[in-house]
């Protein structure tokens, strides 16, 4: 098996499955990568892929590759790792997105290769809740899950020598952009508590972003674990808790209802 990826998601893959991999390619770059945890690659897809073409019979997992694949990869056992329920989450920041759009599940979906952006056939799903977790808390389950559905995934492969069918999604025209710094703006007077919270659910780190308060811009840092610490937090601009940090000018965001 060779898998080529970054971030968790590629690293508990290869983790749970090392004793199948012959080859890992982690994305370090564009066009940068590092061949099996030393060397470092300059390929561009063109290159990684006459590359794998020399041994045609291994599996090749794309976990969390950062790019929209531009060669023609159909001729090769291939499936994409993607964490979104397709065909509506089709595109880029599918975890986020799904949090902002209130889901209550994620779905994680491996599928097989497509020269449309993530229109291959869905060879199989698991329905992760949300639960009212902040993506922190649920990213090591949601990297569980795609490295458990690759393992199944080989082990049908080795003994089939092909991969599942799978099923055809339905076409959808509509692909969500990949989130940028822009997207962590927050203006306090213009969200909402809802809006807010989804925002917050859907971070993965401590949360960065700039509120305009009384005209001037401060910088905000959210913790999403202080979800649960509300009632400590007294302080109200404009239906939101805040405290005040007048050394940093920080305020620390406590989502709540306006009261």
């Amino acid at each position: 098996m060779i898998v080529i990826g970054r971030g968790s998601r590629f690293l508990q893959v290869v983790a749970e499955n090392r004793r199948n991999i012959t080859t890992k390619f982690e994305v370090i770059k564009k066009n940068r990568f590092l061949k099996d945890g030393h060397k470092i690659c300059e390929y561009t897809e063109k290159c990684l892929y006459d590359h794998i073409l020399q041994n045609p019979t291994q599996l090749v997992v794309f976990c969390n590759y950062p790019w929209i694949l531009k060669i023609d990869w159909g001729k090769l056992p291939v499936i994409i790792c993607h964490a979104g329920k397709l065909p509506k989450y089709r595109g880029a920041s599918v975890i986020n997105w799904a949090y902002l759009n209130g889901e209550k599940d994620i779905t994680t979906s491996i599928i097989g290769f497509s020269k449309n952006l993530d229109c291959g056939n869905i060879i199989c799903e698991k329905v992760i809740n949300i639960d009212h977790l902040p993506l922190t808390v649920l990213r090591g389950k949601i990297d569980q899950a795609f490295s458990e559905q690759v393992k199944n995934i080989n082990f049908y492969f080795k003994k089939k020598g092909f991969l599942p069918i799978g099923k055809k999604p339905q076409m959808s025209s509509f692909v969500y952009r990949k989130r940028t710094p822009k997207d962590s703006v927050i203006t306090c007077e213009d969200f909402s508590y809802e809006e807010l919270k989804k925002t917050v659910l859907s971070c993965e780190k401590g949360y960065w972003a700039r509120a305009k308060l009384e005209r001037q811009w401060y910088e905000i840092y959210f913790i999403s674990t202080d979800l649960e610490k509300i009632q400590k937090y007294k302080n109200m601009f404009n239906g939101k808790i805040y405290t005040l940090d007048c050394f940093g000018k920080k305020f620390h965001i406590i989502a709540t209802q306006t009261l």
